[in-house]
């Protein structure tokens, strides 16, 4: 999980890729219980990214989508945890919100 920003009033996808037992790194686990939340900086999950099913796609792919109307407000920082319950797994990354630019063709 690497990100760039959180985009404000954007629906965006949060993947893991290729969770595999330390182990047995060629056999990908599909039967994880995978979530994301979106933690502001005081630590609480911030109202509609909480605990978002993120649900097996593909070879040990996970992918939770995140919904526009999530509360996000622009350049705060924001932690986003990705936690699976029935494996002792988690990642953590921190990124800033900002409004999308997009291009009109």
């Amino acid at each position: 999980m690497q990100l760039q920003f959180l985009p404000i009033g954007s629906a965006f996808d949060v993947v893991i890729k290729n969770l595999h037992n330390a182990s047995d790194p060629d056999t990908p686990i599909t039967d994880a219980t995978v979530a994301v939340t979106v933690n502001d900086a005081a630590g609480d999950a911030v109202a509609g990214a909480t605990a978002i099913s993120m649900p097996h796609q593909t070879l040990g792919e996970y992918r939770g989508t995140v919904t526009p109307t999530t509360d996000l407000t622009e350049n705060e920082r924001y932690t986003v945890v990705v936690t699976s319950s029935n494996y002792t797994a988690e990642w953590r990354d921190v990124a800033a919100a900002q409004y999308q630019p997009f291009t009109v063709c």
